[in-house]
């Protein structure tokens, strides 16, 4: 009898060690299961909220790099009509030289990270004309730049190069340029300008900074 209430003791008490084990993985596999939910919750809310940035970024991008994009068009505007007009190389000269030393005068309300404008106009014979009176390096052909290039390819049409390094200064920039045609068509020459990289990187490092944040959390 007494081994019988002692067997029956022993089964219970391993009954609740099993009970008790049994609770004790459930509860493991319950706050595992959260753990991995919530992880990939946040996980997602973390993407969506980079995703977010990096759209705001290419915005802003966008948007500041229309300030430089309307200035050279203006000037390369009245530089053709200008030119149209008879113009010789003096007074090209002189007007590329006075428009750049206005806007590296008020750089702070005018065009932030203006590194200078420039131009190689065919139909002054072949000359190249740069605003800060910049020597280009020896044996320099901007016919054979892709500023040059690109911008007649372009046939008008303003055009934006990717960044690289200034041919005047060891300094990163991206360059603006845009080919002038008379009113029948025939070239006359294009004009370029560079504006300093850090401009993008200045304007746009606040949201650059939350992104890492978000991407590294």
């Amino acid at each position: 009898m007494l081994k019988q209430i002692i067997g029956t003791i022993k089964e219970q008490v391993l009954h609740t060690y099993i009970l008790i084990l049994a609770v004790v993985l459930a509860f493991t596999l319950m706050v595992t299961l959260s753990s991995y939910f919530m992880t990939n919750i946040v996980h997602k809310q973390l993407r969506y909220n980079a995703l977010s940035a990096l759209s705001s970024l290419e915005t802003d991008i966008k948007t500041d790099l229309k300030e430089p994009r309307a200035v050279l068009g203006n000037q390369s505007e009245y530089m053709r009509v200008l030119i149209m007009r008879g113009a010789a190389e003096e007074a090209v000269h002189t007007y590329l030289n006075s428009i750049t030393k206005y806007i590296l005068q008020n750089e702070a309300t005018q065009l932030s990270g203006f590194k200078g404008i420039f131009g190689y106009f065919d139909v002054l014979g072949g000359v190249f004309l740069d605003g800060d009176n910049r020597l280009p390096p020896e044996n320099y052909n901007a016919r054979e730049r892709p500023w040059y290039k690109e911008a007649v390819k372009a046939g008008g049409e303003i055009i934006l190069l990717q960044p690289h390094i200034s041919i005047v200064e060891p300094e990163l920039v991206i360059t603006y340029a845009r080919a002038l045609f008379d009113d029948n068509g025939k070239l006359l020459g294009a004009i370029g300008m560079d504006i300093g990289f850090k401009r993008i990187g200045n304007i746009s490092s606040t949201r650059i900074r939350i992104i890492i944040g978000l991407e590294f959390c």
